[in-house]
């Protein structure tokens, strides 16, 4: 019975180490004195509360019950021993009555005697008793004492692993918010910088939609005018041509509507490569868009002079197209009256004399010469204007040599 009232009351106090935050020390005291009363049923109504406190009704019911049985088997125990003592004191009397008078000292002696070894054999059973309760007690003390530590020392070892665990679970929760939130940062910095870049491309693709559509609707506007432009320089030509006493070349719409074509082909291929429907053609890339800086420009080369000064050519048609940075202007002759097409003979003279010819920049145009005469250097492009009359005198001379060889000029 007092090895299980020991065994609760330990754990009543373990439990205080843990809810109230007690020494080792105060735990063991608190134990030593809880089980000393509890050995004699003496715990206190006040001891009852204290356990009801801690440990709650149920535990302390128990323990108050115990200590009721422990106190009723103290009070049992008491009693026994006073009614041994009074039954030996009656029986020692009744004797010594019987006996006689002579007897009575002697056996009274002896009664006393015996009564004493009886006295004697109680105390010693008693103070036997007594000395077990003690070392029981004391057992029953060290053993509270090292369960107790031992309790403690597992919950301090229980709540430092917890602790442990708790503090790397939640560095571990940190750990993968941190590079949850990093790989979120860097998916949006991702998408934000695709989105720029394609804003950029977007506006970068519209501004350049918008200048294409510009340049072309600035160069059908600037062509929509060409037509009148192109029969001015045909009249200012014809004003060139009578200074010098030639004819005047009459406008062929038909020639003008394949110079238009040539004009645009040229932007792409600058060459006579596509010359069709003509006797002659001269084309040239112009800045300005004035008629005057036109003819400046062939005027300047020598071939080109003596196309737009030839007396056989009757019908001509200019052409021009702006690509939004400069000027290609095409003109193209025809010695066969309007509406003639040009004989076979005179188709395959043209391809004869085109057949060798190639195209030489001059001053501000280009000129056709014998593709053997540039191959051997005997052509030249240079800037008329930086010649001497003598030069140029040479420098024509040349130019005219090489006409001939192209059956241009007689």
């Amino acid at each position: 019975m007092k090895k299980k009232v020991a065994t609760m009351l330990i754990g009543m106090l373990t439990a205080s180490v843990i809810f109230t935050g007690c020494s080792k020390k105060e735990v063991q005291q608190t134990a030593e004195e809880y089980i000393a009363k509890a050995e004699n049923g003496e715990l206190s109504e006040q001891d009852i509360d204290t356990i009801r406190e801690n440990l709650g009704e149920e535990v302390a019911s128990q323990v108050a019950g115990i200590n009721e049985k422990m106190k009723a088997a103290a009070e049992t125990a008491s009693a026994g021993s006073d009614e041994m003592i009074a039954k030996a004191e009656s029986k020692a009397a009744e004797e010594s009555k019987a006996t006689t008078e002579s007897k009575a000292a002697t056996e009274s002696k002896a009664s006393t005697e015996s009564s004493s070894s009886s006295v004697a054999s109680s105390e010693a059973s008693t103070a036997t008793t007594a000395s077990s309760a003690q070392a029981e007690s004391k057992t029953v003390t060290e053993s509270a004492s090292a369960a107790s530590s031992e309790a403690a020392k597992k919950a301090a070892e229980e709540s430092k692993a917890a602790a442990e665990s708790k503090a790397a679970a939640e560095q571990a929760a940190a750990k993968k918010h941190a590079e949850e939130l990093e790989a979120a940062a860097k998916k949006e910095a991702e998408a934000k910088a695709a989105a720029e870049k394609a804003a950029a491309e977007q506006k970068a693709a519209e501004e350049a939609a918008k200048k294409e559509a510009e340049a072309k609707a600035a160069a059908e506007k600037a062509n929509s005018s060409y037509s009148g432009t192109s029969e001015e320089f045909m009249n200012y030509l014809n004003q060139k041509r009578a200074e010098q006493g030639l004819d005047a070349l009459t406008w062929d719409s038909s020639l003008a509507a394949v110079a238009e074509e040539r004009a645009k082909e040229i932007s792409s291929d600058y060459s006579h490569n596509g010359m069709r429907d003509c006797i002659g053609e001269i084309i040239q890339i112009a800045n300005k868009d004035t008629v005057t800086s036109w003819y400046a420009n062939w005027y300047g080369s020598e071939a080109h002079r003596n196309a737009m000064l030839d007396d056989d050519y009757k019908t001509t048609g200019v052409g021009v197209y702006f690509d939004g940075e400069r000027y290609y202007v095409a003109e193209v002759f025809s010695m066969p009256p309007t509406g003639r097409d040009a004989t076979p003979e005179e188709n395959a003279a043209i391809d004869e004399a085109m057949k060798d010819a190639v195209e030489v920049p001059g001053s501000d145009g280009h000129v056709l010469a014998p593709k053997e005469m540039v191959e051997e250097g005997r052509i030249e492009t240079v800037n008329m204007d930086e010649l001497s009359d003598e030069d140029k005198e040479k420098h024509e001379a040349s130019r005219e040599e090489a006409l001939r060889q192209l059956g241009l000029i007689d």
